[in-house]
């Protein structure tokens, strides 16, 4: 059996189909076919069920070998990428996914180019977007390292530590009626557009102000949803509505929007800012990046 054969099974089990497996992997279908055919015999298994044409499914046999040749191959190709480089033959590369919110590029970016600074020989890439966009990356492996608000994210195995902590404010047009006042509680938002992003742009945001709104007694039948950071501000901009958010969530370049510290009796109004990861092998990267000191890495269980 070879390294090839493997990866040929893992693409047909992953994309449930050897038409879509060849193309993905550019070779005919009726290769990649009489390849695993060849595994097969060779290990006296079915290892594929064929008799539904339209999504192939694996034996019990099949999903045993599917899950250890999946991770096997995972380190095989880290291991020689890490001897490529070693050898010089290729440059280390680092994807960083960072959530596009506000001003949490603005506070990020000094800290990855100061990274970028002492470790020329490493090409950095980074990306920006939503937090599903961010997290969904890390997960399928096209990230190594993201910057967001969420330190859990669904059942995703995850590592992450905080960077930077803010308060959950209201947050709110200096021009809106509200903001005249001294203090603002959630109780006095009744009856206002209370402007919130969808889960599509931010997986937390929309689930803890709902959470916030119960515990303060209030219903959530003024919500609004909007679909991203941008519409969010513009929205505030015009005075109608307010937002529960950090200061670090909202660019204020026109100084138009205040904000009122909310006052959680559980201690929920603590706002941080993670620096995420999924594969160990990037860990040593995410505390050169942080600047995490040696003495400080066994808080981090490092």
């Amino acid at each position: 059996m070879t390294i090839l054969q493997m990866e040929y099974f893992v693409e047909v089990a992953e994309c449930g189909s050897f038409s879509r497996a060849a193309e993905k992997l550019f070779v005919s279908q009726q290769g990649i076919s009489k390849q695993i055919a060849s595994v097969e015999q060779e290990l006296d298994m079915t290892l594929i069920d064929r008799r539904n044409r339209r999504r192939i499914t694996l034996t019990r046999e099949g999903e045993i070998l599917f899950s250890a040749w999946k991770q096997a191959l995972a380190l095989y190709r880290d291991a020689m990428a890490e001897a490529m480089i070693a050898a010089g033959k290729l440059r280390r590369k680092l994807r960083i996914g960072i959530y596009e919110a506000g001003p949490i590029a603005d506070y990020v970016m000094p800290l990855i180019n100061g990274y970028r600074a002492h470790e020329p020989d490493t090409d950095v890439e980074c990306v920006f977007g939503s937090e599903e966009y961010i997290m969904n990356g890390l997960e399928r492996g096209d990230l190594d390292i993201a910057f967001a608000l969420c330190g859990k994210y669904r059942d995703y195995i995850i590592n992450c530590y905080p960077i930077y902590y803010d308060r959950v404010c209201i947050a709110l047009s200096k021009r809106h009626p509200l903001a005249k006042r001294e203090e603002l509680t959630v109780g006095d938002l009744a009856g206002t557009p209370l402007y919130v992003l969808n889960n599509s742009y931010s997986y937390d945001a929309n689930n803890n102000i709902r959470e916030l709104l119960k515990a303060n007694g209030c219903g959530a039948g003024n919500i609004v949803e909007v679909k991203d950071l941008n519409n969010l501000e513009m929205m505030l901009h015009m005075a109608e509505g307010v937002t529960f958010a950090p200061r670090i969530l909202l660019r204020n370049s026109s100084d138009d929007i205040c904000f009122f510290p909310v006052e959680d009796k559980k201690n929920g109004d603590s706002i941080i800012l993670y620096t995420i990861w999924k594969n160990e092998k990037v860990r040593e990267e995410v505390y050169k990046i942080i600047g995490i000191r040696g003495e400080d890495r066994q808080k981090t269980g490092g």
